[in-house]
């Protein structure tokens, strides 16, 4: 395993943090994605992927994972 960090403003969306992960890790591209968080405990999914990190509650700070499904 391995660690990326990239700062991402409140006002960037999930599709902007699936589009870091894509440069990151390539082998992620054409995999569906879910990024799940520890607390509160949920996986979020495409369907929710045009949500702001603030609207997310990622702010002012987040660890997630990144799921594939």
């Amino acid at each position: 395993g391995s660690s990326k960090i990239n700062k991402f403003q409140s006002t960037d969306t999930l599709n902007d943090v699936v589009a870091f992960i894509n440069q990151c890790v390539p082998q992620s591209k054409g995999k569906s994605i879910g990024i799940e968080t520890t607390f509160p405990a949920r996986i979020i999914t495409k369907e929710d992927f045009d949500m702001t990190l603030n609207d997310c509650q990622f702010v002012p700070r987040a660890q997630v994972n990144i799921k594939y499904l």
